[in-house]
């Protein structure tokens, strides 16, 4: 009967979890997820650079920082400032498209 109880609660747990995930929103979601990815792998760049394997560490580092600030260092510089007005096109036999870099 306990197995039942928890099992019952875990899963309105993982329900409510969802149900807010998914009202949430996406914009605020993704800068979450990015900012809590590149803290991980700063944190794991860091033990791993003290357990010996920069190698390693390094690039997880860089890939980190890269997602917290949108430089591989902090100190290379700011953001790249997008030209407006810029667009792309492809054509295949089976599509022809163009993109606005502004609106996506």
């Amino acid at each position: 009967m306990t197995w039942l109880i928890l099992g019952t609660t875990a899963l309105v747990l993982a329900l409510l979890a969802m149900r807010s995930f998914a009202r949430a929103n996406t914009a605020k979601v993704a800068r979450r997820m990015q900012v809590g990815t590149g803290v991980a792998s700063l944190l794991l760049a860091g033990v791993l650079f003290v357990r010996g394997l920069s190698a390693v560490a390094f690039p997880l580092a860089m890939f980190g920082s890269w997602l917290l600030w949108g430089t591989p260092t902090p100190w290379a510089g700011g953001r790249v400032r997008k030209t407006p007005g810029q667009t792309s096109r492809i054509e295949t036999d089976h599509l022809e498209m163009e993109l606005d870099h502004d609106t996506g």
